[in-house]
């Protein structure tokens, strides 16, 4: 809150940065409207002075809400725009991480042929980041990605849904719980 007043009252561009943290610290938090509510400010702000890294940021967040809420339209619609932004400023990283959450959205709705679609792009964030907080992110194993990872590391051209083996009749339920419990 001291940074966002001082870079506020500094003129400083940097403010809507703070304004974005802020606001995942209350999505992290589970105060959902107060983070919509900066978010969206933080959003009118970027689209007006330019600032397309903030919004596909402020993007990021909403689609987080969004989903944490079970609103999967609007999950897809602000990964989607969030792509987009990332996208429009080359930024292979994030536009690695738009792709996973785009791909994680359509194996949690079952559609696994979105989901495929989106899969060889975050992989793709495998090859060119040091991040580990992105490699970890990306490579995450998923019933779906496990695969992929086999298939990608040959060629991302081979990057395809796989033939259907004993591996897949797990639950999406069990699945979930299993990948997301460590």
């Amino acid at each position: 809150t001291q940074s966002k007043k001082a870079l506020t009252e500094a003129g400083s561009p940097f403010a809507i940065r703070s304004s974005l943290d802020l606001a995942t610290v209350d999505y992290v938090r589970n105060r959902h409207g107060d983070a919509m509510a900066a978010l969206d400010a933080a959003l009118s702000i970027a689209r007006t002075h330019g600032y397309p890294g903030a919004a596909a940021r402020a993007h990021w967040v909403h689609g987080l809400i969004a989903f944490a809420q079970g609103r999967m339209p609007d999950a897809r619609s602000a990964y989607e725009d969030m792509l987009a932004g990332f996208q429009q400023m080359s930024d292979g990283e994030q536009v690695a991480t738009a792709h996973n959450l785009l791909a994680t959205l359509f194996f949690y709705l079952g559609d696994e042929a979105q989901a495929w679609q989106h899969h060889p792009e975050a992989l793709r964030g495998l090859e060119i980041s040091r991040s580990p907080r992105l490699r970890a992110r990306c490579s995450r194993p998923k019933p779906l990605v496990i695969v992929a990872v086999i298939h990608f590391r040959r060629s991302p051209a081979s990057c395809q849904p796989p033939v259907r083996s004993t591996y897949w009749p797990l639950s999406r339920r069990r699945a979930s719980s299993r990948w997301h419990a460590g």
